[in-house]
């Protein structure tokens, strides 16, 4: 089988990527086009690697050889990037991450999008294996399915995530990109929303 470049990949998983920030496309979609990229690139082409670690995120592969060479969730590591849009694209920012999830094991089934458009419950939030609901508030713990507080997560992981350098890094990221996209948001619940959780 004939596959793309890697100039035709990084292409598409940029024309993508756009689509989805701009919002021409949801998220499914955008991991559809994901799915697309594995079939259609060579599986040594950095967009091919980073396309299947989104989707091995997603449940929709069975095995991913980067997780095994990444450092167990359950046993240790904070934070771990599932997929980092330097990984595709050598020009990029390299804190710039598409997905995020958590290390620490009563929070790995959680999910963080930088480029996440939706301000409820928290700019960042994070979602159960990456589906729409329920969602998780890192900075007050809550777990919200919809509106309505379902439970909390312990304090002492809530701390241990701010503590973390890699998500105050995410998170930061994730706080510009809300504030540069929507400059009218009024619902911070603090003065400067730049302003993180201080480590304990």
């Amino acid at each position: 089988m004939k596959y793309l470049t890697r100039k035709g990949s990084r292409t598409y998983f940029n024309l993508s990527r756009q689509a989805y920030l701009v919002g021409l496309v949801g998220w499914a979609h955008f991991v559809d086009r994901m799915n697309v990229l594995t079939c259609i690139t060579d599986s040594r082409d950095p967009v091919n690697i980073g396309a299947a670690r989104l989707l091995q995120v997603e449940g929709l592969q069975d095995s991913d050889p980067w997780l095994d060479e990444a450092e167990d969730i359950e046993s240790g590591g904070v934070v771990t990037v599932v997929c980092s849009h330097s990984e595709i694209d050598d020009s990029a920012d390299e804190n710039e991450v598409i997905l995020l999830v958590l290390g620490i094991h009563r929070l790995r089934h959680w999910h963080f999008h930088q480029f996440d458009d939706d301000f409820f419950p928290s700019v960042p939030h994070g979602h159960w294996e990456g589906k729409a609901r329920p969602k998780f508030d890192p900075y007050l713990g809550w777990v919200y399915e919809g509106s309505r507080q379902v439970r909390r997560e312990r304090r002492s992981l809530v701390v241990e995530l701010w503590n973390d350098e890699t998500f105050r890094q995410f998170a930061g990221k994730a706080i510009d990109y809300y504030l540069a996209e929507h400059p009218h948001f009024t619902g911070w619940r603090v003065r400067n929303p730049r302003r993180l959780p201080r480590k304990r």
